[in-house]
């Protein structure tokens, strides 16, 4: 059953469907590509882009990454699913571990953890981290940080606050989303199996501009 797949699209669920027939589905318009899929043994639903064999291949509808990320913010019907939806669309296309969407309390600087991708960090929901945090200060003040947590400070609170969630980190991620001149959240991406890639920077920059954009238009 391993390469057997389940399909839904919020409102039914189909399977198991070889990856194959998932492929040919996609390319013949009968599986959305805004669908979720999930197999054995993964504890959660996962975006179709996720799957290797999919991501890979061109989209059937010519559109990019950065497209695809573009229709999930537009289609936000609030702040928060804004920087939701640019957390899942960027984890799905760097294939991070875990996600974390900080948002500026506005109360001395603190901030507070308002989403996660990945079952292992749900715990963090909800979590205060306070405006000294190290990852935070560098995260509102870059567009992009990507680090190796052993080479900074920053990479360090990030691995020291997954750590509690018994994640291992290879490699950190931190970009901020505005709203005008206003911090909305910060973004904390991490891998366990290696540092993210040069090449990861740009899509980062672009999904986090997207939101901010859409932030200060709302």
């Amino acid at each position: 059953m391993g390469q057997d797949w389940f399909v839904t699209d919020g409102h039914g669920v189909v399977g198991p469907v070889a990856t194959s027939l998932l492929i040919r589905g996609l390319y013949a318009g009968k599986i959305d590509e805004s669908c979720s899929v999930w197999k054995d043994p993964w504890k959660s639903w996962r975006p179709l882009a996720s799957i290797r064999e999919v991501s890979v291949l061109e989209s059937p509808t010519g559109k990019t990454p950065t497209d695809r990320a573009r229709e999930w913010i537009d289609g936000a019907s609030d702040a928060r699913e804004v920087v939701s939806f640019a957390l899942q669309a960027i984890a799905s296309e760097t294939r991070a571990t875990v996600a974390l969407a900080h948002k500026s309390t506005g109360l001395g600087g603190r901030f507070e953890t308002r989403s996660v991708v990945s079952e292992r960090a749900l715990d963090l929901l909800g979590t205060e981290v306070p405006a000294n945090d190290a990852a935070m200060r560098v995260g509102k003040l870059c567009p992009m940080t990507i680090d190796t947590p052993r080479t900074s400070e920053a990479g360090r609170a990030t691995m020291q606050r997954l750590r509690e969630a018994w994640i291992p980190v290879a490699g950190t991620a931190l970009t901020p989303i505005f709203s005008g001149t206003r911090l909305v959240a910060v973004l904390e991406l991490a891998k366990s199996n290696r540092p993210f890639r040069r090449s990861d920077r740009s899509f980062m920059l672009d999904v986090a501009r997207l939101a901010s954009r859409r932030l200060s238009v709302s």
